[in-house]
């Protein structure tokens, strides 16, 4: 008689492993995005794929992404299923972002600089190379958010099927990549090309 475990019982533990190294990942995540003060305590949500192509975590609603617990902050959405309550207010948008695009990593976070030229704008253009060559001119949506409820994800998914970062107008931004590290990499070089922006207008030319 073999001693080998089924394969269901090793794709379940695999499954397991996977997800709770996606949880400590995004905890880490929270974490950096509130010390490099791109997130206040209270707001801001993070997600990803799993690997069964079907759900994905995502923080609970009220989380703080500056003490996130791996166990008590993420819920799991099924993409064919109803969204759970107490996930994220934007779970939509992840959601959208899901099953409308490659993407597999989620961050939505509210980076000071890019909100602040997000007002009378349409784009954002980087003016130092790092991100003029990965994200590119940076588009700008407007927020139809409600407090305690999402945004539209139609404006947001439109712009992500083909780049990797969408400002939401005096809102914040959501970035979206291949994996968690990648996303949060998105995230941060949005809000450094918005911070030189900004500098750059009070230097002058000699």
């Amino acid at each position: 008689m073999s001693g080998a475990l089924p394969q269901e019982v090793l794709s379940a533990g695999a499954m397991f492993v996977q997800d709770r190294a996606i949880r400590d990942q995004l905890c880490r995540i929270g974490r950096d995005l509130f010390w490099m003060g791109l997130q206040t305590p209270r707001s801001g949500n993070l997600s990803a794929m799993l690997d069964d192509g079907r759900s994905f975590v995502v923080t609970r609603r009220g989380s703080s992404l500056a003490m996130l617990d791996p166990e008590r902050d993420f819920v799991v959405v099924e993409l064919n299923r109803p969204m759970p309550a107490e996930a994220s207010s934007e779970v939509a948008v992840h959601h959208a972002i899901y099953c409308s695009t490659n993407h597999r990593a989620v961050v939505h976070a509210h980076p000071p600089y890019a909100i602040a030229l997000s007002f009378g704008a349409r784009v954002i253009s980087p003016i130092h190379n790092e991100a003029r060559a990965v994200l590119g001119d940076i588009q700008i949506t407007s927020s139809s958010a409600v407090e305690g409820l999402g945004e539209e994800p139609a404006p947001i998914v439109s712009v992500l099927r083909e780049g990797n970062v969408v400002m939401v107008r005096g809102h914040g931004a959501f970035a979206a990549g291949a994996d968690c590290e990648s996303a949060f990499y998105y995230m941060g070089l949005l809000e450094a090309a918005c911070k030189i922006v900004h500098l750059t207008r009070f230097t002058r030319a000699e």
